[in-house]
C-alpha cells in the first residue's frame, strides 16, 4: 500500500525529517510498517529534490519567496491565504509517486486544494478546527475593537501582519475550511469534539478515530515525582494566540497572590515580547512580572522535559483546543493536570481521575482547585499516576500503528 503524507512544514536538508514534533513522530512510526510504502511531500529551503531513505521517498519542493517585497505586503493586506502555484508542485509529486492514499494534516490546510487534481483517495487528519477556533478568537469580555486598539503596531500594520489582518486571514481560512469539508470523504480524528464537528460540517464523510503519536522523548521511563518545597511551580505550554487564555493566567495568578500562595508560573512556547501577550497585559491592566508569571519562550523537547519534571502542576487555560499534545505529554510523564473544559480536552481528561476540568473563563474556580489540590499531595499523586497509565495506553505506538494501517486498508476498500 502506497501512502503519501502532505505537509506544509519544511523538510530539513540534513536529516530529511519534517521539522515539526508529532508529524515527525508519525513518520517514524509509519516507517516501521511492513505494509506501507511511504512518501513525504513538503517544502524545503534548498533545491527541489527526490530522496529515498529506507521505505520512504521524500519529495522536497523548493518554494522561493517572491523577491518583490511590495507584492508580498500587498498579498498580506489582501489576506491571501494560499498560492495556487504551490499546489502544482504537490500534484506533480503525487502523480509521480502514484499513491493509493494521500494524507493531509488539517482540514484548514491549503493543501486540500490538491483534491480536484488527483484520482487517489484523500484522508484529512484533523488538527485544530478553524471555525470553532474563530468563534473563540477573542477572550470573553474583550471586544475586537479594544483588542485592536491595544495591539496596534504601525510597523506590523505596514508589514501586513497586524492583529486585525491576522484575524481577517484566519476568517478566510475558516471559510475555506467549510468548502473543504464538503469535498473530503475521509477524516481521521481523536476526540469526541472533532467527531461532532465533522458530523455537522461533513455529514456524508467517514470519520475514523486514531490516537495521536507523541514525540519519542516522552515514550521513555521518565516520570514526574511529587516534591516537597516551599515555592510551588506551575507550568503551561502555550503558543501566542488570542484564545490561549493569557488573560485567565493573569487573573488566576492575581487571585493566588491575594491568598498568599508562593508560586512561580512558567510559560513555555511564548515570549513576553509577543504582541498578543503584551496586548492582554494592557487590557487586563495587570503585570505578568508582578504576578509571578515568567515567559521562557520556545523550548526544544530536550529543554522542556526537565522543566516539566521540576514543576508541581501543569495548567492549560485555553478557551478552545482539540487535543493539545502538551496535555498528553504532561500526562504521560505522570503530572497532575488542571485544564479548561473546552473543545476535545474532556476526551483527554476524566475529571477527578486523570486530571481536573474547570469551566472556561473562571479564574475563581481555577484558583480554588489549584489551592485545594496543592493541599492534598496524595491526590496530586493519584491524578498523576492515573493520567500516566491512561496516556501510556492511549499513545501506545504499536496500537496506533495497527489502527492507522487498519484505517488505510478500510479506505482502500471503499468504492
Amino acid at each position: 500500500m502506497k501512502v503519501a503524507l502532505l505537509t506544509d512544514q519544511s523538510i530539513s536538508s540534513k536529516d530529511t525529517f519534517v521539522i515539526g514534533g508529532w508529524i515527525q513522530s508519525l513518520i517514524l512510526l509509519l516507517q516501521q510498517s511492513e505494509i506501507i510504502e511511504l512518501a513525504v511531500i513538503g517544502p524545503t529551503q534548498d533545491h527541489s529534490s527526490i530522496e529515498k531513505q529506507g521505505n520512504t521517498v521524500y519529495y522536497k519542493l523548493n518554494h522561493k519567496i517572491s523577491p518583490n517585497f511590495l507584492k508580498r505586503i500587498y498579498q498580506k493586506f489582501r489576506c491571501k491565504i494560499q498560492d495556487d502555484n504551490l499546489i502544482v508542485d504537490y500534484v506533480s509529486a503525487i502523480h509521480d509517486f502514484n499513491p493509493d492514499i494521500v494524507q493531509i494534516f488539517g482540514v484548514e490546510n491549503f493543501l486540500c486544494n490538491v483534491v480536484p487534481f488527483i484520482n487517489c483517495k484523500v484522508v484529512v487528519h484533523l488538527q485544530g478546527l478553524a471555525n470553532p477556533y474563530l468563534n473563540a478568537w477573542f477572550p470573553p469580555g474583550i471586544s475586537a475593537c479594544s483588542f485592536y486598539y491595544y495591539s496596534f503596531n504601525f510597523i506590523d500594520f505596514l508589514r501586513g501582519i497586524g492583529q486585525k489582518q491576522q484575524y481577517n486571514t484566519f476568517k478566510a481560512i475558516a471559510k475555506r475550511e467549510q468548502e473543504y469539508f464538503r469535498i473530503i470523504r475521509f477524516f481521521m480524528g481523536r476526540t469526541g469534539w472533532d467527531n461532532t464537528i465533522t458530523r455537522f460540517l461533513a455529514k456524508e464523510a467517514q470519520y475514523f478515530h486514531v490516537e495521536e503519536v507523541l514525540r519519542p522523548d516522552f515514550h521513555t521511563d521518565i516520570q514526574w515525582q511529587l516534591k516537597s518545597k516551599k515555592e510551588i511551580i506551575f507550568i503551561s505550554v502555550l503558543s501566542p494566540a488570542t484564545y490561549k487564555g493569557f488573560d485567565l493566567i493573569l487573573k488566576t495568578a492575581y487571585l493566588l497572590k491575594s491568598k498568599n500562595i508562593e508560586f512561580k508560573w512558567m510559560i513555555c512556547g511564548s515570549s513576553e515580547k509577543d504582541n498578543v501577550v503584551k496586548t492582554i497585559e494592557k487590557i487586563v491592566k495587570k503585570k505578568y512580572s508582578q504576578n509571578n508569571i515568567f515567559f521562557l519562550g520556545k523550548k526544544t523537547v530536550k529543554e522542556l522535559i526537565p522543566l516539566l519534571l521540576d514543576a508541581d502542576l501543569f495548567i492549560h487555560p485555553s478557551y478552545i483546543d482539540n487535543s493539545p499534545n502538551s496535555i498528553c505529554e504532561a500526562q504521560i510523564i505522570g503530572m497532575p493536570v488542571i485544564a479548561a473544559n473546552v473543545g476535545g480536552v474532556s476526551s483527554l481528561i476524566e475529571n477527578n481521575k486523570t486530571g481536573i476540568l474547570i469551566p472556561a473563563n473562571d479564574p475563581y474556580c481555577f484558583c480554588e482547585e489549584i489551592i485545594s489540590l496543592l493541599s492534598e499531595p496524595e491526590r496530586m499523586e493519584y491524578l498523576g499516576a492515573n493520567a500516566r497509565d491512561t496516556a501510556k495506553k492511549r499513545h501506545d505506538r504499536d496500537a496506533i500503528l495497527k489502527s492507522i494501517e487498519s484505517v488505510y486498508q478500510e479506505i482502500q476498500r471503499e468504492a
